[in-house]
């Protein structure tokens, strides 16, 4: 199962919209959800459903493939779509996702690095485009040596 195309409900996303902490105890579509409790480093409370297969604590459960059965993502045999790629498709993934925080639009590390955003500091600006830089040079290595054989 792709968790990030499965049918699932995210507890915290429900908490959120209710603008209150949930009930102990919810049904939904036949099934029962219990919620518990964690207290928080500074001394705060974090509300967490257990997974109706294992018991686990959980923010998300995951329906199976048939419908029938909810669950964590470790009892789902759950995946992100991310885990399906090869490294080499991952780090090229951060390299692009780095670019569009910076604002450009497309997947293209042939352009020139985009322009400073006018909300970001001059310091933070350098610090994430010498980290691109040098991932993108890594890939352009990674991908010569392919063409290259070595």
């Amino acid at each position: 199962m792709i968790c990030d195309f499965a049918d699932k409900i995210d507890f915290r996303e429900l908490r959120r919209s209710m603008g209150r902490p949930l009930p102990d105890t919810i049904w939904f579509k036949g099934e029962r959800f219990v919620m518990e409790w964690t207290d928080t480093a500074f001394g705060g409370r974090r509300q967490w459903v257990l997974c109706p297969s294992c018991d686990r604590r959980c923010a998300i459960v995951y329906r199976d493939a048939r419908g029938k059965r909810w669950g964590c993502r470790i009892c789902m045999n759950g995946r992100y779509r991310t885990e399906h790629r090869s490294p080499k498709d991952r780090r090229r993934l951060k390299a692009f996702k780095v670019r569009r925080k910076l604002g450009q639009q497309d997947n293209n590390l042939g352009k020139p690095f985009p322009e400073k955003p006018h909300h970001m500091h001059w310091r933070t600006y350098e610090a994430i485009k010498g980290e691109a830089l040098r991932r993108e040079c890594e890939i352009i290595q990674e991908a010569a040596r392919s063409v290259l054989g070595e």
